[in-house]
């Protein structure tokens, strides 16, 4: 969102009429081009995934590494980016996986740097909101009077981004204090809380988010993925925990 919000570089079909996308591309593929927001999502996920289980199953880690690409290839197939906003997007990608390995050892070298980490986060997080919300945007229209690009658009992705952080380093701390992982549940039993997990999920994206979000727009983007990544750190942890005294006592 920083560099999207810093250099406002329109879509492949807007700079040049002859690119048309494929499908509905163009209708999802809405605010600025560069770099790709795909390409940045799916490289840090299936590119530490892939580092991740590199000595133990060297085939999850070939996989996940060949995702990347794939989705580059996409996003320039569907015409919605071209091979810079790919190529950046990607890079980008693998700078946020080193910032967080190195963060992440900063931390476990340290007591109290969880908090430290914390405040710096929403502090960096805070500071791109501010920057998103005073900095002057293009303001070139369609024919019909409509804005190219709405900066309103990429503003509310920003405050998106402010409640995951929060949510994530103040689920960090909770989990870092009330977890343990060192006892691992049958596979079995996993795959039961997993299934079970998943339906406050999908009631609070199909259902309660879209309301928030349609009575308060920027409230209901700070709350979109935050929600959800404190439910996945801390709530469905907790009842793993809950469940493993269970089958402990049983």
């Amino acid at each position: 969102g920083l560099l999207k919000a810093t250099f406002c570089i329109y879509r492949p079909w807007i700079r040049d009429p002859r690119i048309e996308p494929y499908g509905d591309a163009k209708v999802s593929a809405s605010g600025y081009s560069f770099p790709s927001g795909h390409t940045m999502y799916i490289t840090p996920t299936m590119g530490g995934v892939g580092l991740w289980q590199w000595k133990k199953h060297r085939w999850i880690s070939i996989v996940c590494f060949a995702i990347i690409p794939v989705v580059m290839f996409s996003r320039n197939f569907l015409g919605c980016h071209t091979l810079e906003d790919v190529l950046v997007g990607c890079a980008m990608g693998f700078v946020c996986i080193l910032l967080s390995g190195l963060i992440e050892k900063w931390i476990d070298g340290g007591q109290g740097r969880i908090k430290i980490a914390e405040i710096i986060a929403v502090l960096v997080a805070v500071a791109c909101v501010v920057y998103y919300l005073v900095k002057p945007y293009p303001m070139d229209y369609l024919e019909d009077g409509t804005l190219i690009a709405d900066p309103k658009t990429l503003i509310s992705d920003c405050f998106e981004g402010l409640g995951t952080i929060i949510a994530f380093y103040c689920g960090r701390i909770i989990e870092d204090r009330g977890f343990d992982f060192e006892k691992e549940m049958h596979w079995k039993d996993r795959f039961i809380v997993a299934v079970i997990a998943i339906v406050p999920l999908f009631f609070w994206r199909e259902g309660l988010y879209p309301i928030i979000k349609g009575a308060f727009p920027y409230l209901g983007k700070f709350l979109h993925y935050g929600v959800e990544v404190f439910y996945a750190i801390v709530i469905v942890p907790w009842v793993m925990k809950k469940v493993c005294k269970k089958l402990e006592k049983a």
